[in-house]
Order: structure tokens, then sequence, then C-alpha cells
């Protein structure tokens, strides 16, 4: 540039490069759970969890070096990324293509573990993490079930003026319905 100053970087991008690195530096183990928990956002309940993946010592030991590590720690049963930029950093070891299938696994987990109460506390997530791998999903009979689960979570999102939401939520799931299920699954 004439007047001698660097063009701006994008800072932001480059601490999630960085961390990202220190990240690919964790063992498989541990880079396995921080990508699981960073699935669910910056923060995840112990509970909701461990499940995730086929082995839940696995998920403890990986927990624990990010905690050693000081990029996560966990207060009150509850499980926080230091800084967004963190989460971001481990979601960024998915490989895009994979996205899809981690969240439906995920999605699959949470509904299988909850109670209905717990469901209808946590039915936002579920949702989401169902949404995110809607492309994946080809049960003829999941569709509906994970259809049922956007109409829930639109109208408590519409009971909360959270219109744009329950907009999200509503299209989510009548985009999984096709015509044969207006007429078997109408409600």
């Amino acid at each position: 540039m004439e007047d001698g100053s660097h063009p701006r970087k994008n800072y932001a991008d480059n601490v999630v490069d960085l961390m990202a690195g220190k990240l690919k530096r964790f063992t498989g183990i541990s880079q396995e759970a921080l990508k699981q928990f960073a699935c669910l956002g910056n923060v995840a309940a112990t509970a909701n969890w461990p499940g995730f993946t086929d082995n839940r010592r696995s998920d403890a030991c990986g927990t624990l070096e990010a905690v050693r590590a000081g990029l996560v720690f966990r207060e009150d049963g509850v499980y926080r990324f230091l800084h967004d930029r963190i989460q971001q950093a481990a979601y960024s070891l998915i490989a895009d293509e994979q996205r899809a299938d981690v969240h439906l696994r995920i999605g699959r987990a949470l509904l299988a573990s909850m109670t209905a109460d717990e469901l209808a506390e946590h039915l936002f997530d579920v949702a989401n993490q169902f949404n995110r791998g809607a492309a994946r999903l080809i049960d003829r009979d999941e569709k509906p079930r994970v259809a049922a689960i956007d109409l829930r979570a639109g109208r408590k999102a519409k009971a909360s003026a959270a219109f744009e939401s329950a907009c999200v939520y509503l299209a989510s799931g009548m985009a999984l319905l096709d015509e044969s299920d207006w007429s078997s699954h109408y409600e």
C-alpha cells in the first residue's frame, strides 16, 4: 500500500486457526471429545455430553486433557469452552462433509437418552442437532418424528415471542415431510 500500512487481517480467523493448530497436537481421543463438545456449542451439561461417542471413558480422558490445558473448564456439572473461538476451532476440526453425520448422531443420542421432561427442557438443543443433520435423514419413519420435534420447538419459540426462530423450526420440519406425510401424519 502506498501509505506504508499493512492490510488488515481477520484476527478472529487467525485466532481460530491458531487454536485449531494447538488442538491438533492433542491426542486423537481428546480431539474427538472436543469435536463432539463443539457441536453442542460453547456450554454442555455433563449429563448430556459423554454419550455421543462409543466410548465414554475416551470422552472423559479427552476432556481432562483440554481442562489441564486450560481450554475447557468444568463447573457445577457443566463443561464450558474458555472462549467461543476455542469452540469454533474445535468445530473446524470436523470435516465439512462429516458435520451433518455428527449432528445427526448427537441428535439421536440426545433424543434416546432423554425423558419427556428432559426433552421439553432441551427441545431447542435436540431440534438444532437434527436440523443440522437433516441432510442425512433418510429413514421414512424418523423424518416425521423429527418434524414433530421441530413443530414443538416452533410452537415453544412462538410462545416466547421468538417469531424468527419459530419460522426456522417450522420450515425445517415442513421440509422433512412429503405429500404422503400429509395424509399419514397430518397431526
